[in-house]
């Protein structure tokens, strides 16, 4: 007891510090508009349509004086986005606590992704006829209207279900299916499959692959040696053997490439999804869907530079993610019908389009 009374007499007259509250600045008004495309991806005039779009998702009642403003956790998330680096790194720049940047993230990111109705559309009427004039200026290939692929975005092992998510390549993923336009702009992102799935089935049970089915859409999709032949889906042959069959395989390689660009363009403008993401499949799903719609709003706004055309390190066209088309007639029933149809189209493509092509 008297100890006690020692140590209070000798340490009372110590000030003890007290919380500071920082005072958090408005990004948009303290940075250039280049220093906020630097840092956030978005030229102000952008950031601010952005929180307009997520205004209501972002209100909440609070007694609090110093409650951030909707820039403000919107800045935050995109900072996240554009580096994906630790919380504690972007509470930092922002005056912000771990805690608060994570609840902004999981209240702005899901706003986002809920977005992607309205801006990942597959084209219709005449933009779908400027999208194919825009492909065959490309490489002279007639009547398509999309390019598809899929990529490997790198997550932290789950807790549940684990051996689900180990990719054919030894990592834990999530495998995500892209489909872009004549323009690198988006048309179609499935993001909800492990990556243990094969790109040819997360295609088979999209909705994208039923309108196609159903005649809803009109029209070739490209894709790789991943994916199945069907009568709406043309892959490259793997063993060309005459000329117009090689000049068949050139013009799907060059057009082919965009998608490529289109997900080596969103991974280096978003970098959360270049690297390993540390956070559960669910809240993965959401940031790259996310990621998606802000890499569309960008596109609409032309601030997507198309100089930065790097080419998705994940694609492994001649790996054993491959399926082999050629063998159709060992196929039996609806899916052999289906891959021999897709074969006579690309037969007759090759025949009627590329033969001359050398000549």
């Amino acid at each position: 007891m008297a100890d006690r009374r020692i140590i209070r007499r000798h340490f009372r007259h110590i000030l003890i510090p007290r919380r500071q509250l920082q005072d958090r600045e408005n990004p948009l008004e303290i940075y250039s508009q280049e220093e906020c495309y630097r840092k956030f991806r978005f030229y102000p005039e952008t950031i601010i349509f952005i929180c307009q779009l997520v205004n209501n998702t972002n209100t909440r009642a609070t007694l609090r004086s110093g409650a951030l403003t909707v820039i403000q956790s919107v800045c935050m998330c995109l900072r996240f986005l554009a580096c994906g680096t630790f919380y504690m790194c972007i509470g930092d720049m922002s005056k912000a606590s771990k805690s608060t940047i994570c609840r902004e993230v999981n209240i702005i990111v899901p706003a986002l992704a809920q977005l992607a109705g309205r801006f990942i559309r597959f084209p219709s009427g005449r933009g779908l006829v400027a999208v194919k004039n825009g492909f065959q200026d490309k490489a002279g290939f007639p009547n398509v209207v999309g390019c598809i692929d899929g990529t490997l975005v790198k997550l932290e092992a789950p807790h549940q279900n684990e051996e689900d998510f180990v990719c054919r390549k030894g990592f834990h993923a999530i495998n995500v299916q892209i489909c872009c336009d004549n323009t690198r702009l988006i048309t179609n992102i499935v993001a909800k499959w492990p990556g243990s799935v094969h790109d040819s089935r997360i295609f088979t049970e999209s909705r994208l692959c039923g309108e196609f089915e159903t005649g809803t859409h009109r029209g070739f999709l490209l894709g790789d040696s991943g994916y199945g032949i069907r009568r709406y889906l043309l892959t490259p042959y793997r063993d060309p053997q005459t000329e117009e069959e090689r000049a068949y395989n050139a013009a799907h390689r060059t057009t082919r490439t965009l998608v490529e660009q289109t997900i080596g363009i969103l991974k280096r403008k978003f970098a959360v999804i270049k690297y390993v993401l540390r956070v559960q499949p669910a809240k993965a799903c959401n940031i790259i869907a996310a990621c998606a719609v802000l890499y569309n709003i960008g596109k609409f706004n032309r601030i997507m530079e198309d100089n930065d055309e790097d080419d998705d390190e994940d694609n492994d066209e001649d790996g054993d993610n491959s399926e082999d088309d050629n063998g159709s007639q060992h196929v039996s029933g609806v899916e052999g019908a289906k891959r021999r149809a897709g074969q006579a189209i690309r037969q007759h493509v090759a025949a009627n389009i590329f033969a001359n092509s050398n000549k």
